[in-house]
Order: structure tokens, then sequence, then C-alpha cells
């Protein structure tokens, strides 16, 4: 039997295909299907502005658990809810066209929720800087659990508009269980790298991904004979570029 994946509205392939991305994070705790159901049957998938309306109004749903469950020393569901909140602002901000005044603030709206959650983690995240010509591109390092000395380290880049909080939560947790570590950081082109440096994306992606490798081999913990370079989507082209 051949199989079939689900698309909320089976017309609208782009919107659906969004839909089914976030189903994706319920197995990482960065989602929650009943609260996507929720959202998909208020939202009219012919108007970005119901998108963005409805996604938003989830976020913020979230986040009121997230200060309820604070309050009451509940941190599991602290974790869970800045993960959710985090994916939902981003989701939300997917639709807004570049120039609009709330695409940056609700990218960051996304970046901070992710930041909460990230105390909370079993493996170890460090924020991390990649020097970069005349800037610093933000990252997060992801430690290998179950492994005593270097590890392998995966580089995951992000794909046209894929960000490193999704990619965190798509790789960053099967890699540390795994015994990888992992590094995703904002290169030029999506999300804040775009939005808040004005760093758009450059064909000679070599450019931004060698110092990504300069860093990783700079550090104790990896093992300098085995870094893989990989990536969803537009990292199609970023990939076999910059290797």
């Amino acid at each position: 039997m051949p199989s079939v994946t689900f698309m909320a509205w089976p017309e609208l392939s782009r919107m659906s295909y969004h839909v089914s991305r976030i189903i994706g994070l319920c197995d990482f705790g960065a989602a929650d299907f009943t609260e996507i159901h929720q959202a998909v049957l208020r939202i009219d998938p012919t108007d970005d502005d119901s998108w963005n309306r409805e996604w938003l109004r989830m976020g913020q749903l979230v986040e009121e658990m997230c200060d309820e469950a604070y309050a009451k020393r509940n941190y599991s569901s602290v974790r869970f809810a800045h993960q959710r909140a985090s994916n939902y602002y981003r989701l939300a901000q997917d639709v807004l066209d570049p120039d609009d005044p709330e695409k940056l603030p609700q990218l960051r709206k996304s970046r901070d929720h992710f930041l909460a959650c990230l105390p909370y983690q079993e493996a170890q995240v460090d924020q991390v800087k990649i020097p970069y010509e005349d800037t610093e591109l933000n990252g997060f390092f992801v430690h290998a659990r179950w492994t005593d000395g270097p590890a392998p380290t995966l580089i995951w880049m992000s794909g046209a508009d894929s960000l490193s909080e999704e990619n965190y939560f798509n790789m960053g947790i099967q890699a540390a269980n795994t015994g990888y570590n992992a590094l995703f950081y904002d290169h030029p082109g999506p999300g804040l790298a775009l939005y808040e440096q004005g760093l758009g994306t450059r064909y000679d992606t070599e450019a931004f991904v060698s110092p990504a490798v300069d860093y990783l081999l700079s550090r104790s913990d990896v093992d300098p004979d085995k870094i893989i370079l990989g990536g969803p989507s537009f990292a199609a082209y970023h990939v076999p570029r910059a290797a």
C-alpha cells in the first residue's frame, strides 16, 4: 500500500507543507498536535494575515503556559512550553514580507523562547560566536552525550528559510544522543542573520562555512578528522559548494 503524506489543505501544497513540517517537531517536544490542530481550524490558508494571526495567538497562549509552569516550579513544562512557543512564533513570521515591521520582532520572540529552553535540555548547549569577516555569526554548540574525549561533530546548515532553532530540534537532539557534537549557526541568508545583521545569501558559501570549520578545529572536544557537513533544502547547494 503506498504511503500518503498528510496535507491539511490538499489543494494548497505550500501551506500544507508548513503544517506537516511543524507536526514533525511533535516527536521532539517542539510542537503539540492538538495546538497545531486548533490553529489550523482557525486559519484561512488563502489569507497570510490569518496564518500570522493564528500562529501568533498560539504562541502567546503557550507563552502564558510558560509563565504559569515557572511560577509552580514545573520546569519540565517550562522547557516544553518554551520549545513550542519558539516554533509557533517562527511559523507566524514565515509569511510576512521582508519589510514588514513585525518580521524582526517575531523572529526575536522565536529566538528568545529558544534561549529560555536551553537550561532544561539533557545535552549541554553553548551559545557561540563564529568569526565572519568584520562581524560574528551567532550559533549553538551541542555537546555529545555518552562520550569521553573528542567527538565527531556535525555542522548542520540552514536551508532557504529554516532557522537554527528549528534545526536544533530536527537534528541537534538526535546528534547529541548518538554521540555527536553539533553546530548550528545563523549563517548569511535566513532568519536573524538577514533581518538583524543584514547578511544576505551569497553564492560562495565556503566564505561562511570555512570559519565554522576553523572554529571547531579550535575546540579540544572536537575530533578534527570527523567533521561532517549537512543540511536540508537549499543546503543541498551550500554543502557541496563549501565542501
